[in-house]
């Protein structure tokens, strides 16, 4: 026997006869991800074998299985029902997993990419008379989604959630809905791929979707990615919100259709204590960033206890220069600001996210 706390082994097209892992022992850690080499059109292309699953089964001691790009839906994740020591899992999932998930009670810490089949497939894959059911999952605590937006009312006991990629607007009104108890939310964009045009409808639907977070009253840490002044000033407006502490806005130049100044609106959140801005597109010294609406948004947030202003580490000296004069004219000016600031280099993988 082999004796491995964990293993990284990387599952490429063709290589899912793995039953060999059956020979390790105390294995509390297995991460078998697909390695990348699934064309972009084709989607999750890795099946393991019913004896590959049949081997992950043995390991009833884990605490963490990742199987990220990996198809389970061919032979169901049954096999991860005996697995009650199971924590953390990062998986593809559809409502057919639901059960074997609800049946994990110290899992945790759930990644999903979730799956939703049509109604004949989701026919075809659970019991009869249970398709229009969902299976209530209240041990998870933390979700983070890679594709489309899953069942919240599957996961009520949720306190914090990262969106990996775009949903439709309605999904934000499921969440507040369902998760209440929520505490930190990290939206990286929740404007569907299909929703190409944010003009007319499509973004008044997006402002209209905003609104709904009053109802998180538990959340103390936000992360937002808006598309113009309308979803700022709805996310301020919200007199319920006062409990936030934490935020952090990300302006992409290349779609957004907000600018910096709109920022000033957050002065109506009174409860922050820090605030986190993402500028990864703008450069310092142009029309983007100019010391009149730095000067703006300073006096707006001067009861904010920290601010740091993240962006590409080639144009941090020029936004210090600009950042610099603007707390100069706010001075002269007797306007305060915020008492602690930071201009620093945009890190996609910085703790600033948390």
């Amino acid at each position: 026997m082999w004796m491995h706390a964990g293993l990284h082994l990387p599952v490429a097209r063709g290589h899912v006869h793995l039953d060999s892992i059956s020979c390790l022992t105390n294995l509390r850690r297995l991460e078998l991800p697909g390695d990348g080499s699934a064309d972009e059109f084709d989607g999750v292309d890795v099946e393991l074998d019913a004896a590959t699953n049949a081997a992950i089964a043995q390991h009833t001691q884990l605490t963490r299985l990742s199987l990220f790009e990996v198809d389970v839906s061919r032979f169901g994740c049954g096999f991860l029902s005996g697995l009650q020591q199971l924590q953390e899992l990062s998986a593809t999932l559809s409502p057919a997993e639901l059960p074997v998930i609800a049946g994990l009670t110290q899992l945790t810490w759930l990644e999903c990419d979730w799956w939703q089949p049509d109604e004949l497939q989701l026919q075809q894959m659970m019991p009869a008379g249970s398709a229009g059911a969902v299976t209530s999952c209240p041990a998870v605590r933390a979700l983070v989604t890679k594709a489309d937006a899953p069942p919240f009312e599957a996961f009520p006991g949720l306190e914090q959630l990262v969106q990996g990629s775009g949903w439709q607007p309605a999904a934000f009104t499921s969440l507040a809905q369902h998760c209440k108890g929520l505490q930190k939310l990290h939206i990286s964009s929740h404007v569907d791929v299909s929703m190409s045009n944010l003009y007319g409808d499509a973004a008044a639907e997006c402002a209209a979707a905003v609104p709904s977070l009053s109802a998180l009253q538990q959340l103390t840490w936000l992360s937002f990615v808006p598309n113009d002044r309308a979803e700022v000033a709805a996310l301020a407006a919200l007199a319920a919100l006062q409990q936030l502490r934490g935020l952090m806005v990300q302006i992409p130049a290349r779609w957004s259709q907000l600018q910096l100044s709109d920022l000033a609106a957050l002065s109506a959140l009174q409860g922050l204590k820090k605030l986190t801005i993402e500028l990864p597109s703008i450069k310092a010294g142009s029309n983007s960033l100019s010391c009149k609406e730095v000067q703006q948004v300073l006096a707006s947030v001067r009861h904010v206890r920290s601010v740091r202003l993240y962006l590409d580490a080639g144009r941090v000296p020029a936004a210090e220069e600009v950042v610099r004069e603007a707390r100069q004219a706010n001075a002269a000016a007797g306007v305060g600001g915020p008492a602690n600031l930071l201009v620093a280099a945009l890190d996609p993988g910085g703790d600033y996210r948390e």
